[in-house]
């Protein structure tokens, strides 16, 4: 994937999210991200990935690195 530049996407994009009851990322929010195309594949590697351990409500805050 390249950005609107046409330069390979490559970068790191911040997110938060709350975990459900069922480990699963909800209210995703991208934080700081490369492009619209990359913040929304991210959304959709959190959703589709493996699950994550129930918090109390707090939002997560994590860092992925795209390249």
């Amino acid at each position: 994937m390249t950005l609107a530049d046409g330069t390979p996407a490559r970068g790191r994009v911040v997110a938060e999210f709350r975990v459900n009851d069922a480990g699963v990322p909800s209210g995703i929010r991208i934080v700081a991200g490369l492009s619209p195309e990359i913040n929304r594949e991210v959304i959709e590697l959190l959703l589709e990935g493996p699950r994550w351990e129930p918090t109390s409500g707090e939002r997560i805050r994590t860092v992925l690195l795209y390249e």
